[in-house]
């Protein structure tokens, strides 16, 4: 069985699913299906998504060093479609050694900030990428690196906590 709401597989036994409690016993109907989505974005409300964007500038001595850092906001989660990529509009090179890329996430909730690092492989082909975000099963967030043709995505993370005690 898998949750209307969050589309996590989840065991019939559960009255509610485990990971963001929206009632299991339901069945297929078309006014399920949109108190399910209305329960999604009320569940996913008020939640940022950013990434940590590092600026370069060039010394006095010509060398090319770190400048200022800033978190940009990507989405609010909210506005995220399960199964698909939200591409934020920037542009960013990828490293040219290190083929893999970590970036510095903050998930931002009304009360709390958490901060986590997320590792995606970069193909050797790719010059120039976009990044995205990735909504996955169970209110999970990926990001992604790329562009609308050749992406990769990272390790997942939540996005909620479960809800449920089993």
């Amino acid at each position: 069985m898998q949750c209307r709401c969050c589309m996590q597989h989840i065991n019939q036994a559960h009255s509610r699913c485990p990971i963001c409690g929206f009632p299991t016993n339901s069945n297929s109907s078309a006014g399920v299906e949109k108190l399910a989505k209305s329960y999604r974005a009320d569940r996913l409300s008020g939640i940022t998504v950013s990434v940590k964007f590092f600026y370069y500038e060039r010394s006095k001595s010509g060398e090319l060093v770190e400048g200022k850092s800033e978190y940009v906001t990507i989405a609010q989660a909210d506005t995220l479609e399960y199964r698909s990529v939200f591409w934020f509009g920037k542009r960013f090179n990828p490293p040219q050694v290190d083929r893999n890329i970590q970036l510095e996430v903050r998930l931002g909730y009304p009360e709390r900030a958490v901060f986590k690092t997320l590792t995606a492989k970069i193909e050797d082909t790719m010059n120039c990428a976009r990044l995205g975000l990735y909504l996955d099963d169970g209110f999970n967030v990926c990001l992604a690196a790329g562009d609308e043709n050749n992406y990769v995505l990272s390790e997942r993370t939540p996005l909620i906590q479960s809800t449920v005690q089993k």
